[in-house]
């Protein structure tokens, strides 16, 4: 989750910081507002969009996995610096823009009007069966057992459907 985002010089904003609770969070207000360009930089301190901000700072309570060479803190804080260029850290170890969103994406969804995928069902079954597999190590058994029979329910279907055809040529 992330508990606290930090802002400092970006277009309107000369500095902002929002600290979040858990729960759904909702960013209202009018057009015009800043509601999209706060949203970018707190994307673009995960390395999934660019800002000009000189500083755009998320502090995390996920645990980065250690494959990433990245020190574990208790609170983890990604980072977007901008002087000339952009530059991301981790708990202060400098990390490329490619692997700060590669190492966020597997924490993070950011969901848009622009695409409307991921409320698809298949989309919406998978965040479920996810959720319940991190509480219930049965639920991956369960589901292949279920989808094995289904296959044969749709197998058993179809050859009745054959028999009926057939029984209706005689």
């Amino acid at each position: 989750m992330i508990e606290r985002f930090y802002l400092k010089n970006y277009l309107t904003f000369k500095e902002a910081v929002l600290e979040f609770q858990k729960g759904l969070i909702v960013f209202s207000g009018p057009s015009g507002s800043g509601k999209s360009i706060l949203m970018n930089a707190i994307l673009s301190s995960f390395g999934f969009s660019n800002s000009e901000a000189s500083l755009a700072e998320s502090s995390v309570t996920w645990q980065i996995d250690p494959r990433y060479g990245i020190e574990n803190d208790e609170i983890n804080v990604f980072k977007q610096v901008r002087k000339e260029k952009s530059r991301y850290f981790i708990n202060n170890q400098t990390v490329s823009k490619k692997n700060i969103a590669m190492i966020a994406s597997s924490h993070l969804r950011h969901l848009s009007l622009k695409d409307y995928s991921d409320f698809e069902n298949d989309n919406l079954l998978n965040i479920l069966d996810n959720k319940i597999a991190n509480h219930s190590s049965k639920i991956t058994h369960i589901k292949k057992e279920l989808q094995q029979t289904y296959q044969n329910f749709i197998h058993k279907q179809k050859e009745l459907q054959n028999i009926l055809d057939e029984q209706k040529r005689v």
